[in-house]
């Protein structure tokens, strides 16, 4: 992550989502991900939501093959980015230690 400037942390915080997201190296395959499925204009538009982003690092442990029939499958594509997406704006201290839904509608927990 950069130390300063638009793909930075602060930077991000500042820019809408996808926008942010576009600004940082680390979350390439992610925009590739959120374009292919159309939802750049839904997560720029999007407030008050939380973005459990995984990085470059992490879609690097999914086999090529998988992730190519995952990336052309608009509507799987579209359950997955939406599965780390929490419909609220969620602080460090309620990151700590609780439950959420998901914009698809599925449960994640933080600890």
């Amino acid at each position: 992550v950069p130390k300063e400037g638009a793909g930075s942390f602060d930077g991000m915080a500042k820019d809408p989502v996808a926008t942010a997201a576009s600004n940082n190296p680390a979350l390439s395959t992610l925009v590739t991900a959120v374009k292919q499925a159309g939802l750049v204009d839904t997560l720029n538009n999007a407030e008050n939501i939380t973005v459990f982003a995984p990085t470059n690092d992490a879609f690097a442990k999914i086999p090529k093959a998988d992730l190519d029939k995952v990336l052309a499958d608009k509507a799987t594509l579209t359950k997955i980015l939406t599965y780390h997406v929490v419909g609220q704006k969620l602080t460090p201290k309620q990151l700590e230690n609780g439950s959420f839904e998901t914009l698809q509608k599925g449960m994640i927990t933080t600890t």
